[in-house]
C-alpha cells in the first residue's frame, strides 16, 4: 500500500509539475464551439464504454501514445528538458 501511495504523490506532483509550466500556454480549443455536442449529454453506451476500455488496456495504443508525449515534449522544450 505504501508503495502505492508513493505512486500516487509522485504522479500528482509531476502532473502538478506539468500544469505550473506550461501555465502561460495559449492552447487551442479541443473542439469547435459551435458544434453540436447534444449527444454528450446521453452518456456512454455499453459498447463505446467497452471499446474505451480495449483501448486504453492495449499495450501498442499505449506505447503509442507514450512515444508521441515523449516527442512533443521534446519539441516543447527541445535539447534542455531534465
Amino acid at each position: 500500500m505504501a508503495t502505492i501511495k508513493s505512486i500516487f504523490i509522485g504522479c500528482l506532483i509531476l502532473h502538478n509539475l506539468i500544469i505550473e509550466d506550461e501555465s502561460n500556454c495559449i492552447l487551442e480549443p479541443l473542439f469547435d464551439v459551435g458544434s453540436d455536442v447534444s449527444h454528450l449529454k446521453q452518456g456512454l453506451y455499453f459498447e463505446n464504454y467497452c471499446q474505451g476500455t480495449a483501448q486504453i488496456e492495449n499495450m501498442a495504443i499505449y506505447y503509442n501514445f507514450r512515444n508521441d508525449l515523449v516527442e512533443h515534449l521534446w519539441a516543447q522544450k527541445g535539447n534542455n528538458a531534465i
